[in-house]
């Protein structure tokens, strides 16, 4: 971290625990917060999915319905809830793409006789919860409740299609970018024209800032008050290289790897989107990411690692539309605070006792310190195009506050990270703009 001492990072115990007794104590009980719009991690938002018997997988077993059925799915999802396999369900989502000149959305269709959508959405019922009824978002949102924020109006959810990259959608009757534009004003007029915060974590912030690029600055100036990302994975990690090899799972027990499922990983833009980026995984950064019975693969290697799996020109074609479609690098025109985590061991990439192809059992992993999920590299890599990008941005202020050997997906139960968020939410009344001097995060740390 020596390199980022020039950054706004505020991370002092002792300035979590003071904003956490304030928390506890209820001194914020009066004061009013902005609403919010929450984008979850992938795999986080329901997929509610109909499927009839023109659907069929006659390789895998017993994948066919006999009669219209409907299940959700997401990460934490109850296996003994539903009667298909996690191959199965993934057969079932993968998106059918033709090539043509037209927009990327009008390129993809769903299975014959597969029906996608997003159930709940705006409220925190979309949110995919575990077999005990939890959701990672559970202690935040007691918080905003308890401040007054109502569920479904002042407290939105944009869930979204974590099979789909942020500048394509696989459910044309619920493109994102309309329906998070509706929710925000919604939740302004609802809260008598307060400006809202868009809060993330994970891959959610990427589709967040995606969504702030495509409004214009007086609409932004008007409905939003900033940015606020826990761990954003802008630059990719390595270990969704993975993925095209040995596949994921996303059954409750872990979110780990599945070969089962690798090819129908391959179909989904988001495993493109969320792989690391060469363009900023270079030099020193460009990590190993796949070792084989043959040779190691880096960042670099990434499309010959396609190659030599076996994939063809449809999936190096989805690379180039898709790896790195959204980076740090344009200033979303709001200030931005991120959290991210350090010095805990993380899996980079994968090692194989065989050569490269779809579907492989891995034999061991590849790590370096991070987060547990996102290495080093993402998280100093997006401190530093945050740090470039709001210096090229009028009045936009960056911070972020590092949070040592908090696991990624503990961010958000962390009393820290709680006590922050709220603060940064906490309306003042004397804000005039959403980038205008003194409207930033650090004097809001600094009150």
């Amino acid at each position: 971290m020596a390199r980022f001492e020039h950054l706004a990072v505020f991370v002092t115990a002792l300035l979590g625990l003071l904003q956490v007794q304030q928390v506890a104590a209820g001194a914020w009980k009066d004061s009013m917060l902005h609403p919010v719009i929450i984008f979850p991690g992938f795999s986080y938002s329901r997929l509610r999915i109909t499927v009839n018997a023109t659907f069929a997988a006659p390789d895998i077993p017993d994948c066919r319905a006999s009669t219209p059925t409907t299940f959700d799915f997401f990460y934490g999802f109850d296996p003994a809830t539903i009667p298909f396999s996690e191959e199965c369900i993934f057969r079932m989502l993968e998106p059918i793409y033709t090539n043509s000149s037209g927009a990327l959305s009008n390129r993809f269709s769903p299975q014959p006789g597969v029906q996608v959508s997003l159930p709940y959405h705006g409220t925190t019922l979309c949110l995919g919860a575990l077999p005990n009824g939890t959701t990672e978002w559970d202690s935040l949102i007691s918080q905003f409740k308890a401040r007054g924020l109502r569920d479904g109006e002042t407290l939105r959810v944009a869930c979204y299609d974590w099979r789909a990259s942020p500048n394509v959608d696989l459910i044309p009757d619920q493109p994102l970018i309309p329906l998070v534009k509706s929710m925000i004003e919604d939740a302004y007029e609802k809260q008598n024209g307060t400006r809202v915060f868009l809060i993330g974590h994970s891959n959610g912030p990427v589709y967040a800032q995606h969504f702030l690029n495509q409004m214009d600055t007086a609409w932004k100036e008007k409905y939003v008050q900033g940015l606020i990302a826990y761990a954003g994975n802008w630059p990719g990690q390595g270990y969704f290289y993975s993925y095209f090899l040995a596949g994921l799972t996303i059954q409750p027990e872990y979110m780990g790897l599945n070969p089962a499922t690798a090819r129908s990983m391959a179909t989904f833009p988001s495993t493109y989107s969320f792989a690391a980026n060469p363009a900023i995984f270079t030099d020193e950064n460009d990590i190993e990411i796949v070792r084989t019975s043959v040779r190691s693969y880096r960042v670099s290697d990434a499309k010959q690692l396609l190659i030599d799996a076996g994939y063809g020109t449809k999936e190096l074609e989805f690379y180039d539309l898709f790896n790195g479609a959204v980076t740090p690098n344009e200033w979303p025109g709001v200030n931005v605070h991120e959290f991210f985590g350090t010095n805990l061991k993380t899996e980079v990439g994968t090692v194989y006792s065989v050569p490269a192809s779809i579907g492989l059992e891995s034999s061991g992993s590849l790590t370096r310190l991070g987060d547990m999920n996102q290495e080093d590299i993402v998280n100093d890599s997006t401190l530093e195009l945050w740090q470039k990008a709001a210096a090229k941005a009028e009045n936009c202020r960056f911070s972020a506050t590092e949070l040592d050997r908090v696991n990624h997906f503990q961010y958000l139960s962390q009393r820290t990270v709680i006590g922050i968020t709220v603060r940064l939410m906490t309306v003042k009344r004397d804000v005039e703009s959403v980038c205008e001097p003194g409207d930033d995060f650090n004097a809001l740390l600094d009150q």
